[in-house]
Parts: structure tokens; sequence; C-alpha cells
């Protein structure tokens, strides 16, 4: 019984661990999102990637680009990713600051199952190209979030 009790103590205290480094990784996420200022990240690259306002407005609505062949406004989202931490030079995510921006953006919206699809539009990027990375990450997230707020093509 003693060994039984132990382990369960042991076990939760193994859980509060784990959760207090999932809030002060979620709190840090917080902190950088609280950061970023989105209007200037959109004008900086912009500078190097230019992109048309009514491309953009496109993809934001709708998920993809109309011409899937636009590298340079995949770049400028791979930009934007990499600008706000959401992406490192190595074309690891941040899956903490992603769900924490992709719920701010373009305003604060509660998601069903928010942490599910992002740990799912992450785990689906395969490309190597970090342009291509960043842009189908980002796809996946607008598709999915339109889906579920029920505003899909």
């Amino acid at each position: 019984m003693k060994a039984l009790l132990a382990g369960c103590v042991a076990a939760l205290g193994c859980l509060a661990v784990a959760v207090a480094a999932i809030s002060e990784s979620m709190s840090r996420a917080e902190e950088a999102a609280a950061k970023i200022d989105l209007p200037e990240l959109f004008e900086e690259c912009n500078e190097t990637f230019t992109t048309p306002k009514a491309t953009l407005n496109y993809f934001f609505s709708h998920g993809r680009l109309q011409n899937e062949n636009d590298y340079g406004s995949k770049c400028f989202i791979h930009c934007l990713a990499d600008r706000s931490g959401e992406i490192d030079s190595d074309g690891n995510f941040d899956v903490d600051l992603i769900k924490v921006m992709t719920r701010r953006f373009p305003n604060e919206t509660n998601i069903e199952g928010l942490n599910e699809m992002v740990e799912s539009c992450v785990a689906d990027r395969g490309e190597t190209d970090f342009c291509e990375r960043a842009y189908g990450l980002v796809s996946c997230l607008i598709k999915e979030k339109l889906a579920r707020l029920g505003h899909s093509d």
C-alpha cells in the first residue's frame, strides 16, 4: 500500500512539474506575442517580398494564394513567421507562440480544439524549403480556423 501511495505521490509530482512547464511556456509565448507589432512586420516584410494587399486579403480569407506558384508571397509569409519568432532559423516552429498568434489574429477568437489544430498543422509539415514550410503551416491554420468558424469556401 505504501508503494502504491508513493507511486501516486510521485506521479502527481511529475504532473505538477509538467503543468508548471506548460504554463511557463504559454506565459512566455503570451509575453512574446504581446511584443509583436503586426503592422510593422507586414511593412518590413513587404519591403523585401512585395506582396499586394489584395493578394494578402485573399490569402487570409481563403487560406491559399490565388496563384499557388507565387513564391514571393510564400516568402512574405515566411518573413512574417520568422520575424515574429514562430519559425526559427532551422525551420523549427514555436508551437506555443503559434497557438497564441492563431487565436489573436486577425482578432481575438476562441476556437474549439485550437491546440489540436495547431499541433496537427505543425506535424503535417514536410516541406524543406522555408518559404514553402511557413506558407504550408499558415495556410493549414487559416483553412482549419475558417472551417471551425463555419467560413470555409
